[in-house]
C-alpha cells in the first residue's frame, strides 16, 4: 500500500492528468475461488515473496519475472532448497509416526 501510494504521489507530480487517467481508469475484476487448492511449494514460495507481484498473482517468480532477469545468490539458493527438503523430511516423518500411531491404537482396541 505504501508503494502504491509513493508511485501516485510521484506521478502526481511529473503529470497530474496521467495520474488521473490511471487512477480512474476501469480495474480488472479480482475472483476469489475458495475452491482453487495451491500446493505446499507454492504457498511457501508465496510466503517467502509477500512482497513481490508474483504473490499477488498465486505465481512463482520464476513464473512472472524471466530467469535471465533474476538476480540470484547462488549460495541463499542453496540454504533455501536445504530448508525445503529438511522441511518435506519432517512432514513425511510426521505423517509416518502418525499413522504407526494410529496403527498401534486400533491393534491395542481390538486386542
Amino acid at each position: 500500500m505504501h508503494d502504491r501510494a509513493y508511485i501516485y504521489w510521484h506521478l502526481l507530480e511529473i503529470d497530474p492528468d496521467i495520474a488521473k487517467e490511471m487512477i480512474y481508469s476501469e480495474k480488472p475484476t479480482f475472483k476469489f475461488n475458495e475452491h482453487d487448492e495451491l500446493d505446499v511449494n507454492t504457498i511457501d514460495d508465496m510466503i517467502n515473496n509477500m512482497s513481490n507481484v508474483s504473490a499477488c498473482y498465486f505465481k512463482k517468480d520464476r513464473d512472472i519475472i524471466n530467469e535471465e532477469d533474476m538476480v540470484v545468490d547462488e549460495e541463499a539458493r542453496k540454504e533455501k532448497e536445504e530448508k525445503e527438503k529438511k522441511k518435506r523430511r519432517k512432514r513425511k516423518e510426521g505423517k509416518k509416526r502418525r499413522k504407526k500411531e494410529k496403527k498401534e491404537r486400533y491393534l491395542r482396541r481390538i486386542n
